[in-house]
């Protein structure tokens, strides 16, 4: 199958490794700093030296592509499988490193664009394109929903997959849609219509599977589901569950407290290094009901946690405790840097901003 394919290989991965040849064209003209990746809510939480920025994305897919080919053609029954489906293997990788680089450059050249607005739209599209194809989808353990009742039977397969295609076709339409709305609520879009994605025909297989054993006509296919592919579906599901949970755990969870001593405070914050500052290092510190937190450089980002190395248009580069709600801050500024501190409450950062008043204000008053 790779001989008879080999040209298609030799085509889809240079097309891979065209980025890298654009990249190093245009290097020139690149900042130091790339941002090359983004948070859910589209603002940019990695950045990269120029070389790394443009080989890293390439050569990761390349290695990805190919390894995806291998494993696709040594599948059992990959003389079955429908050729559109398999066409589509070859042109995955290349659209993604295509468009990811492409779009990686736009930025980086100072091209304005609407970061999670592309990416709902491309979800969207992906979304249309697997929809249309899972139909056509014939059964194997390497391309479509394999999980123990779809490879067992292959009427659960096929029922299951002309199912998920209209699931799938939904979903990607909700994505173009959902694409035009606020970005602040694009991680929330973004969760709401990827749990369905993968809940949904799993919940149907299984309720199909029901369905076949109350009518006496579910047989197993042995010759396809072995143990070994029973003990790798089950850890499988184990590892997406404990995975889903940890996201979950990650998104939604999470507190920054602040302690104020008599020489200086401390900030405490779960899942990120804490901050101790001196109030004698203080050089001026003020109380904003609102503020932009612009990018993150380096740190932890969450719906509702925003921590780390920021960057935006009025302080540069500077040290951020918050939440992503958008609520009061304590800007604080020292010799050198600059430090932002959002408590849960707006009444809890004021109380926080009193404090801080108090504590600086007892500094300059002369002993007695």
């Amino acid at each position: 199958m790779i001989k008879q394919n080999k040209w298609k290989l030799i085509l889809s991965s240079l097309l891979i490794l065209l980025p890298v040849l654009f990249g190093f064209c245009i290097r020139e003209h690149l900042p130091e700093q790339i941002a090359s990746h983004w948070g859910p809510d589209g603002t940019a939480d990695g950045f990269s030296n120029p070389l790394t920025a443009i080989l890293l994305m390439p050569l990761f897919l390349l290695i990805l592509h190919w390894i995806g080919i291998l494993v696709t053609f040594r599948d059992n029954r990959k003389n079955e499988q429908n050729k559109k489906v398999l066409g589509m293997v070859f042109w995955i990788c290349p659209v993604i490193s295509l468009f990811t680089n492409g779009f990686m450059y736009a930025v980086a050249l100072g091209m304005e664009i609407h970061v999670g607005m592309i990416i709902l739209l491309m979800m969207g599209v992906t979304f249309l394109v697997i929809g249309n194809y899972l139909p056509k989808c014939r059964q194997n353990r390497t391309i479509g929903i394999k999980i123990s009742w779809t490879l067992a039977n292959e009427e659960n397969w096929n029922a299951t997959h002309r199912f998920s295609g209209k699931v799938y076709v939904i979903i990607g339409i909700l994505c173009l849609a959902a694409a035009f709305l606020p970005g602040k609520v694009f991680p929330w879009i973004t969760l709401a219509l990827i749990l369905p994605a993968v809940l949904i025909p799993v919940l149907y297989s299984y309720i199909y599977y029901r369905k076949q054993c109350r009518q006496g006509n579910y047989t197993a296919e042995k010759t396809l589901l072995t143990k070994a592919d029973k003990y790798t579906a089950v850890i499988a599901g184990i590892l997406v569950l404990l995975t889903l949970i940890f996201c979950l755990v990650l998104c939604f969870t999470g507190d920054i407290a602040v302690a104020c001593g008599d020489d200086a405070f401390t900030v405490q914050a779960d899942y990120y290094d804490g901050l101790t500052l001196r109030y004698a290092d203080i050089a001026s510190f003020e109380y904003r009901a609102a503020d932009d937190p612009g990018t993150r450089v380096v740190g932890f980002g969450t719906p509702r946690l925003l921590m780390g190395h920021f960057r935006n248009e009025e302080f540069g580069d500077y040290i951020r405790y918050s939440y992503g709600d958008g609520g009061a801050c304590v800007v604080i500024r020292t010799n050198g840097k600059t430090v932002v501190i959002g408590l849960h409450t707006d009444e809890e950062t004021q109380a926080f901003y009193g404090d801080l008043a108090e504590k600086t204000n007892a500094l300059k008053e002369p002993p007695v």
